[in-house]
């Protein structure tokens, strides 16, 4: 009894002393490579390891769509989550204001040739061009603020991808049976404990939503 007694204090005292790590890292070599550092970096903290994928079934579409707005509308007012996505234009100004503060490091035109004097002369050409162009109100009112066109350059890469199914105002699956939400957490993604809950904070605003209809019990939530 004594010895499994000191067995179990000796147990008890190995387990308080181990460190736990909820990330690949402690799989990395001792010294790691920077593509591996950048790797376990972006899966501990970056934005991919914070998203979450929500996706509401069953019923109809349009109930669909007003379950993802409510759903979505509730999460927006929670500190636990920077950004709840759904197809809806609500945060189409803070999203412009983003891309023009941040367009230098995001735009794919950038390059060191980019600010030469020839790259210059080429880019400030392209504005101009533009003026003479169907998007010549636009073009003129950023040419003084963004005479590079780098906006320009990141607004027709953005549209030449494929873009998600709209059903009713809001994102949806291809086939359109489902309507999808993409939502980012505030905490990192190695905090599991704060990726429960937030988790779970995506289950309570459902459930309320789901509440509000004679037939809640229809729809059904899925997160990945």
């Amino acid at each position: 009894m004594l010895a499994w007694l000191l067995a179990l204090v000796a147990c008890g005292i190995a387990i308080a002393r181990a460190n736990f790590t909820a990330d690949l890292s402690a799989f990395l070599p001792r010294a790691p490579s920077a593509g591996q550092r950048v790797l376990v970096d972006q899966l501990r903290d970056g934005i991919v390891s914070r998203m979450i994928l929500v996706a509401i079934d069953g019923g109809d579409a349009a109930t669909r769509a007003a379950l993802s707005r409510r759903v979505a509308g509730t999460l927006r007012a929670d500190r636990q989550f920077s950004a709840v996505n759904n197809g809806e234009a609500i945060d189409d100004a803070r999203d412009r204001q983003f891309v023009f503060d941040h367009r230098y490091l995001l735009s794919p035109a950038v390059s060191p040739q980019r600010f030469s004097a020839d790259g210059l002369h080429q880019a400030l050409g392209d504005s101009l061009d533009l003026l003479s162009s169907s998007a010549g109100l636009v073009a003129k009112a950023m040419l003084p603020r963004d005479p590079t066109g780098e906006v320009t350059a990141l607004i027709d890469r953005l549209d030449s991808g494929a873009q998600p199914a709209m059903r009713d105002g809001v994102w949806a699956s291809r086939d359109g049976t489902r309507a999808v939400l993409v939502v980012q957490t505030a905490a990192a993604g190695a905090d599991t404990d704060a990726q429960a809950r937030a988790i779970d904070a995506v289950r309570r605003a459902f459930a309320a939503a789901t509440r509000t209809l004679p037939n809640g019990a229809a729809y059904t939530l899925a997160m990945t």
